[in-house]
């Protein structure tokens, strides 16, 4: 978890200052993602990637050659590692329990399950995701709020959103779902309550 928000932080630093170093350090992050975990925080990194890409005004410096050479290498770890350090000891097994987690026996369990998962979420935030319900629902859409007016918000806050959403939805989904999971989107999602 903390190499995945660390690789994702460091994206967003090196879209804001235009920095190749910071992409290499994202990078490092993800491997030690990869080292510690699963391949899963590729995923978490890529939604992130995609959406700075659509969001970010400084989204041309993804297509600067130093940037995509250093992505290339950083997607090619995992297959360098796999194949040529544990000589694919781990990649299939890797890839089978990723697909296991799409796979139901229980439909009905399933159903209560993906009911649940939202809540349960919200239960891990608690008090602050109570307070921040309360006042949306009282109040109204953040949007509306005048605080938002300020430009570096506008970018900020949507972002951090789009972020979150789309990389909740596959665990949200998922019939082997756990909490666990998304350990990675939890000072993101922190980030968002505080703001709110």
């Amino acid at each position: 978890a903390f190499f995945v928000f660390t690789s994702i932080v460091c994206l967003w630093l090196a879209l804001e200052r235009s920095s190749w170093r910071w992409i290499l350090l994202a990078g490092l992050c993800l491997a030690g993602s990869f080292l510690t975990k699963a391949i899963t925080g590729y995923a978490f990194y890529g939604t992130a990637f995609v959406v700075m890409f659509a969001k970010h005004p400084n989204r041309r410096f993804l297509l600067s050659f130093p940037s995509i050479l250093l992505h290339l290498a950083t997607l090619g770890f995992p297959f360098i590692w796999s194949f040529f350090i544990s000589q694919g000891a781990h990649g299939s097994a890797m890839v089978g329990d990723v697909l296991t987690k799409f796979s139901t026996e229980n439909f009905l369990e399933y159903f209560f399950q993906t009911l649940l998962y939202p809540l349960e979420t919200l239960g891990r935030f608690l008090p602050l995701s109570i307070i921040v319900l309360y006042y949306w629902f009282k109040k109204g859409s953040f949007e509306k709020q005048e605080s938002l007016q300020k430009n570096r918000e506008q970018f900020v806050i949507p972002v951090l959103l789009w972020i979150v959403v789309l990389n909740y939805i596959p665990y949200w989904l998922s019939p082997q779902n756990r909490i666990r999971y998304l350990l990675p989107l939890y000072p993101l999602i922190s980030l968002l309550f505080a703001y709110a």
